[in-house]
C-alpha cells in the first residue's frame, strides 16, 4: 500500500511543465505571472553553460533568444531538434519582430516567435498554447 500512496506525488512532480529561458529570462514579476498562469515552474540558464542532454528530459517548453552575448538561438534551435530529436515546443524571442525573422524561425522549425520585453499575458497565451494545444 505504501507503494501506492507513494504513486501521485511522483505522478504531480513529473506533471509539473517546466519552462526554460535560455539566456536571460523574463524579470521577477512576469516569471512569477507566468508560474502562476501556467502552473508551471521557470527556470533560466546560461547558454554558455547548457547541458542539451539534461534540458531535453527536463524542460517541457524553451525560449531561446534570437542572439545573445555572441551566442546564436538558430544554431540551438537546429541542435535541439535535429541533434537531440527534441519535440516539445520552442518559441524564439527577439527586439525585433520582423517578417524575415518569423519566417526564419518557422522554417527552422520554432514553435513562434515571441518579442522582448517579455510581457506576462502574451507569454502566458503563447507558452499556454503550446503546452495545452487543447484548451
Amino acid at each position: 500500500m505504501s507503494d501506492e500512496a507513494a504513486t501521485p506525488a511522483a505522478d504531480d512532480e513529473a506533471a509539473t511543465p517546466v519552462v526554460l529561458f535560455v539566456g536571460p529570462g523574463p524579470d521577477t514579476e512576469v516569471a512569477a505571472a507566468l508560474a502562476e498562469a501556467l502552473s508551471c515552474e521557470v527556470q533560466s540558464l546560461d547558454p554558455l553553460s547548457l547541458d542539451l542532454s539534461k534540458l531535453c528530459e527536463e524542460a517541457s517548453a524553451v525560449v531561446l533568444p534570437w542572439e545573445t552575448a555572441g551566442f546564436a538561438g538558430l544554431d540551438l534551435l537546429e541542435s535541439l531538434r535535429r541533434g537531440h530529436d527534441y519535440r516539445a515546443p520552442i518559441l524564439m524571442s527577439a527586439g525585433e519582430l520582423t517578417r524575415e525573422r518569423v519566417a526564419t524561425a518557422l522554417d527552422s522549425s520554432a514553435s513562434g516567435l515571441v518579442a522582448l520585453p517579455y510581457e506576462a499575458d502574451e507569454l502566458g497565451r503563447r507558452l499556454g498554447g503550446l503546452l495545452r494545444p487543447g484548451d
